[in-house]
């Protein structure tokens, strides 16, 4: 028994150099993050995300190779795991055994497997809303994220310099009870439905969960955020009151720790299944599965993580300052807003509702109900594609978001003259090796945004046909962040790497082009100002088939 406890111990001791970022506390949504400091395992970071009430909803998982994976949970445990293909795998627990069911990119399903769950990874599994044991000493290499998206440099060997004036972030959710419904006629009233959000600067409105199959009753969860300058905050006021606040998360931080080993166990099983079934896909991380007949790679992960110290005894006071600045911003933009909310579908006129309140103030919003009708529509909805790029900068200035797509709506209102282009993207990635003349590191970034431009366009236009110019007018608004692990100089030593930053965005944007009514086609170009990086992208309808 000795023997297999060193054993473990050793095959856990390259995960052990690990840095956490967390926030959050008890009673509030939350979010941990663990960064694996060696570039040579295949799972470089985890971050799971947590409701109110404590219950893990999802982790994003980035692997060694740079590729994604997303995890759902339910009751504390995970049950899906899917690719950055699409591919998926569906998990079923049943005391100690799991079964694994694969299903590929396209939808089809490729068999089950059934597994019996390693011992060192279930008390993870088992215990997955159980906190960790307390540790009144933690807090090493905590980062607490909560300010500034734009565009970074990899550090020094020297720790990374604060920003002269940084811009502080806030946000906060509004939950929509959505009702959509079909008119009593449609003769195909199920489908899927693009949901989209907007509010006014300063502050951006993004629906977190964008689609919806209808007719349904959806939880919407709308993403409000705002930044202000520290500069525009004045002195502040006496700490005391946030100090609380500050040990609060540190406890949090430690608790949640456990989810975190929970998402690795999840992947571990899911790769001893793929072993056993003989599958190869997008979500099988091959490195994590079984060693031998009984042990489990992951589960030195688990042990790791599990066993982390969470040093909480430095950074207490420039936590307690960096909550004091948030809640001055916070107050800063608290004012009333309305978020217009609205649904599209193919074929189909869009639907809009508006949410009013103060999601900002003391007490937040609370829940709201709406139900929208989806009509089809005489000109009804083209579904086209996009790509936007944002290419890097001077020497060490690497973009956080460089390459995103998806689908982008054109739908027509023939009464109020109007044509209205959407297009939003949740997407993240990895950028592994960037080097520059300060060294090497590993860029993680990831981006929420949604874009509403419109322009004028006559009933007569509509009825005609034929080829239009396009100039459609709007803004991007979003929240984007990054952060960077396995830094080192130039000379391959290892350097002190900053933390994670995150900042609401809202830039002016136009939609340009040609678009011919008559075979539903056209092309052209999107133009981002104001970005901190040049910001372009190219749309096209039908929709490109690579097109995600």
């Amino acid at each position: 028994m000795g023997s297999a406890w060193w054993s473990r111990g050793q095959r856990a001791e390259p995960w052990r150099e690990m840095r956490v970022e967390h926030e959050g506390v008890e009673g509030a949504a939350s979010r941990t993050r663990v960064i694996f400091e060696d570039r040579d395992l295949p799972l470089q970071d985890v971050e799971v995300r947590r409701s109110g009430d404590g219950e893990p909803l999802s982790a994003r998982l980035a692997l060694g190779d740079g590729a994604q994976l997303e995890m759902r949970f339910e009751d504390g445990k995970p049950v899906e795991l899917t690719g950055g293909d699409g591919a998926r795998a569906t998990i079923s627990w049943s005391g100690r055994k799991a079964t694994v069911a694969f299903t590929k990119a396209d939808g089809s399903a490729a068999g089950e497997e059934g597994v019996l769950v390693p011992v060192e990874l279930r008390s993870s599994l088992a215990l997955a809303q159980a906190p960790l044991p307390a540790r009144e000493d933690a807090w090493a290499g905590l980062s607490l994220v909560g300010e500034a998206h734009a565009q970074t440099a990899i550090p020094s060997a020297s720790a990374p310099k604060e920003e002269e004036d940084p811009s502080i972030a806030v946000e906060r959710e509004v939950t929509v009870e959505l009702g959509l419904r079909a008119a009593a006629n449609d003769k195909e009233p199920n489908g899927e439905v693009q949901l989209e959000a907007r509010c006014a600067p300063p502050l951006t409105c993004v629906v977190r969960n964008p689609t919806a199959t209808m007719p349904t009753t959806a939880t919407v969860q709308i993403a409000v955020a705002g930044s202000v300058k520290k500069s525009e905050l004045g002195s502040g006021g006496d700490l005391e009151a946030f100090t609380s606040e500050a040990k609060e998360e540190r406890k949090t931080a430690q608790k949640q720790l456990g989810d975190v080993a929970t998402a690795v166990a999840g992947v571990g099983v899911v790769a001893m299944a793929c072993q056993e079934a003989g599958v190869e896909a997008s979500f099988c991380v091959s490195k994590l599965g079984r060693r031998g007949n009984y042990l489990s790679r992951a589960g030195a992960a688990v042990e790791a993580i599990r066993g982390h110290e969470v040093d909480t005894s430095r950074g207490l006071e420039l936590r307690a300052a960096a909550l004091r600045d948030q809640d001055a911003a916070r107050r800063r933009l608290d004012q009333e807003v309305t978020i217009e909310l609205c649904a599209i579908r193919p074929g189909y006129s869009r639907a809009c509702t508006e949410v009013k309140g103060r999601p900002l103030g003391d007490e937040g919003m609370s829940a709201e109900t709406r139900t929208l009708d989806m009509r089809r529509g005489l000109g009804g909805t083209l579904v086209g594609s996009f790509v936007m790029t944002q290419a890097d900068g001077a020497d060490c200035k690497f973009s956080p978001s460089p390459r995103t797509s998806g689908t982008l709506n054109l739908s027509f209102d023939e009464k109020k003259g109007i044509m209205t282009a959407t297009y939003s993207v949740k997407q993240s990635g990895t950028r592994p090796g960037l080097r520059c003349s300060l060294g090497t590191a590993n860029m993680r970034w990831e981006q929420t945004y949604s874009a509403t431009a419109t322009q004028s366009i006559s009933p007569t236009q509509l009825q005609a046909g034929g080829s239009i110019p396009l100039r459609l007018k709007g803004n991007m608004a979003g929240t984007g962040s990054f952060s960077f692990s396995g830094c080192r100089t130039s000379g391959g030593a290892a350097a002190n790497c900053p933390g994670g930053k995150r900042e609401p965005y809202n830039y002016p944007m136009e939609i340009n082009g040609t678009l011919d009514l008559a075979t539903r086609t056209g092309s052209g170009n999107i133009v981002v100002t104001g970005a901190p990086l040049s910001t372009r992208g190219t749309w096209q309808v039908p929709a490109a088939k690579e097109a995600k």
